[in-house]
């Protein structure tokens, strides 16, 4: 992992909230209405502004660490 994450850079957070909304549709085909938050801050803080701006429509339980 380290040698990817020297070539590749982490997500924004903004990148990452995005891909979520588009990811929404698809966990809705398949029946998912809530998730397990296993992921860094980032991740986090990216549920937070979505659900914040109630674009989050999905039930999220933070799992801690």
């Amino acid at each position: 992992m380290e040698l990817v994450n020297k070539v590749i850079q982490s997500p924004s957070v903004e990148a990452i909230a995005d891909a979520i909304e588009r990811a929404l549709p698809n966990l809705w085909r398949m029946g998912l209405t809530g998730v397990h938050d296993f992921d860094r801050r980032p991740c986090f803080m990216a549920l937070q502004q979505l659900h914040a701006r109630d674009r989050l429509k999905l039930r999220v339980t933070r799992a801690s660490a």
